[in-house]
């Protein structure tokens, strides 16, 4: 059980891509003879609540059905930017006895035994702080950045006209619509329109579908 493995990859902005952790992962994978039985990719900020990550919703959903026996990210933050929510994450997952290995960190969360080490912890629980610390220095420059700007009279955001309402977003996405109707899964969407899941939401939102 313990070789079958889900793979978690995940970038911020749609204007990334996931491609190059998911090749990483899966050399990973491939060098020590685990079964990828799973992959979930998402488009979502680290800093969205859990709640909030539908990437992370699939994940335990998937594992509580015993259908793998470990996750494997790049880094930490792969899981989130909070540290209290990536202690959550890997709590729900412990329980489960799902082991996470961040192969940056040559670190896995459970030892043979199931058993969460001391060292493990400590680890993840100070890449975690810096994760936290590294988007706040990071708002922190982006809000003066803003001020300076506008201070200069810069004009900030996108240009006018440049934003689909929604009438012209609902008519280019008309088959995304249906489907959305029809129950597909978001993940399943991504797939079969080639869209990040940022963009299906936003379609979704436009066309009130719930």
């Amino acid at each position: 059980m313990k070789n079958k493995c889900c793979l978690l990859v995940r970038v911020s902005t749609n204007k990334q891509d996931y491609q190059r952790q998911l090749t990483e992962l899966q050399s990973y994978c491939e060098q020590r003879g685990f079964d990828v039985v799973h992959i979930i990719k998402s488009i979502v900020s680290g800093n969205a609540s859990t709640k909030n990550r539908e990437d992370i919703k699939e994940l335990l959903t998937e594992a509580a059905k015993n259908k793998f026996g470990r996750v494997i990210v790049t880094e930490v933050s792969r899981l989130g930017r909070k540290p209290a929510q990536i202690r959550s994450t890997l709590n729900q997952l412990h329980e489960l006895g799902v082991t996470v290995v961040f192969k940056q960190l040559a670190v896995e969360s459970l030892d043979e035994n199931g058993e969460e080490t001391f060292v493990s912890s400590l680890i993840i629980g100070i890449y975690s702080e810096i994760s936290s610390e590294e988007t706040r220095v990071l708002s922190t420059r982006i809000k003066s950045g803003l001020t300076h700007a506008k201070k200069k009279g810069i004009t900030l955001g996108r240009p006018v006209g440049t934003v689909e309402d929604n009438k012209s977003l609902l008519k280019k996405y008309n088959r995304v619509v249906k489907d959305l109707k029809s129950g597909i899964s978001l993940r399943k969407l991504e797939i079969i329109h080639n869209i990040s899941r940022t963009t299906i939401c936003k379609i979704k939102r436009a066309a009130e579908v719930k």
